[in-house]
């Protein structure tokens, strides 16, 4: 093979190939490279054991990404051509000498050892039966609301992974780790094939899928959806990410979502966001990271303290100050996060008391987020029933 790239576009497709490398196993930290001079195209194919990403590069008549001069495929470490390739100023050549590829840049060269295409199987299970089209902005707006609440444990696996169902021209996707909760929906959606499905997608690739996704209004993409598989097609072709489903049954979350709530408080979402980001500081449990929240004087007072860092109290205008719940405790980095991934002016959170989940939405989006509270430390829970019961008295 011999092909010439442009390097910001070769450096930006190798990035996005190594997220998808694994790195556990030998062959599949590599890099497929396929030059195909009759079809003016190359493409870089990555791989693991759920996931596969092709992304190809397009010889075009006024087009300087790629040249191709001559065919050819190798199979080299996707980490370590990167690592060359990031160096370069001036255009990238590869050409092929057996199982080896030579690089070279300006004054800069390399020969980089390769391994037999054919040890290399790219996952590609297809079992595709409903095929739809959406604008990739509003994909990756609706993957972002959701893939920070996908749990990190192996003890329920489906939790490491956001359900999403299909049905009616809607796609709903949701995730949780048990503790927290969020949902999204995306409607208007037109279906060919089965117009029902349901799978839940590891939160890896759906991480790769939003961070690759073109911002462009105009850029669509196609979701082919099987009973174990979503492939996601954009850029004309150009990238196809295979996603593997997850083993399992997701739970009913639908229990658990509140059909309405006692007291609602509306404030600023950056506002609350700054707040909860400063207070995270003072809250020296890592598995808790306990803050409190109360109302006085018509706004939403925020505190955590802790042995190592000190205490730290804000505060956030209510919107609608005539509005009071007891004193509560919740994760301050779960309200961080739910509150990054939303991106509306005001944000409602829904209280039905100090023990049960706490809800935030976004008004006129359909994006709810569920917290739940964190006991209040014992010497407050103590205050706290003593002043009751003088009240009482």
């Amino acid at each position: 093979m011999k092909a010439t790239f442009q390097p910001e576009i070769l450096i930006k497709t190798l990035k996005d190939i190594v997220r998808v490398a694994s790195s556990k196993t030998t062959v599949y930290r590599n890099v497929l490279i396929t030059v195909d001079k009759d079809e003016y195209c190359v493409d870089f194919t990555a791989s693991s054991e759920t996931v596969s990403l092709k992304r190809s590069l397009f010889e075009r008549i006024g087009d300087p990404t790629v040249r191709i001069e001559k065919s050819g495929t190798i199979l080299v470490p996707a980490k370590e051509l990167l690592n060359i390739v990031k160096f370069a100023t001036d255009e990238v050549i590869f050409v092929q000498d057996g199982l080896h590829l030579n690089v070279r840049s300006g004054k800069q060269s390399a020969k980089i050892p390769g391994q037999d295409p054919k040890l290399f199987t790219p996952y590609q299970n297809r079992d595709e039966t409903a095929r739809m089209e959406l604008p990739a902005p509003v994909l990756q707006n609706a993957l972002q609301r959701v893939v920070y609440a996908c749990s990190n444990s192996d003890v329920r696996p489906i939790l490491k992974g956001v359900n999403l169902t299909i049905s009616n021209g809607t796609m709903t996707a949701v995730s949780t780790d048990g503790l927290r909760l969020a949902k999204t929906s995306v409607g208007g959606i037109v279906m060919e094939g089965e117009d029902e499905r349901e799978l839940t997608i590891p939160k890896e690739p759906l991480a790769h899928l939003s961070s690759m996704l073109p911002s462009d209004d105009d850029e669509t993409v196609v979701l082919e959806i099987g009973e174990r598989v979503m492939v996601a097609t954009w850029s004309d072709g150009e990238t196809r990410l295979t996603m593997r489903a997850l083993d399992g049954t997701y739970p009913d979350y639908q229990r658990i979502i509140p059909a309405s709530v006692q007291v609602q408080l509306e404030v600023n979402r950056a506002d609350l966001l700054r707040s909860c980001e400063f207070v995270s500081y003072f809250a020296g449990d890592q598995d808790q990271m306990r803050t409190i929240f109360e109302i006085a004087n018509g706004e939403l007072v925020l505190s955590a303290e802790s042995s190592l860092n000190g205490k730290g109290t804000d505060s956030v205008p209510l919107l609608n100050p005539e509005a009071t719940i007891e004193k509560m405790a919740f994760n301050s980095v779960y309200w961080v996060e739910a509150l990054r991934a939303m991106s509306s002016e005001k944000v409602v959170i829904g209280i039905n008391g100090p023990l049960v989940p706490g809800t935030i939405s976004a008004p006129d989006t359909d994006c709810l987020s569920l917290i739940s509270p964190v006991r209040l430390p014992a010497e407050q829970r103590s205050q706290d029933e003593s002043q009751e019961q003088k009240q009482t008295a």
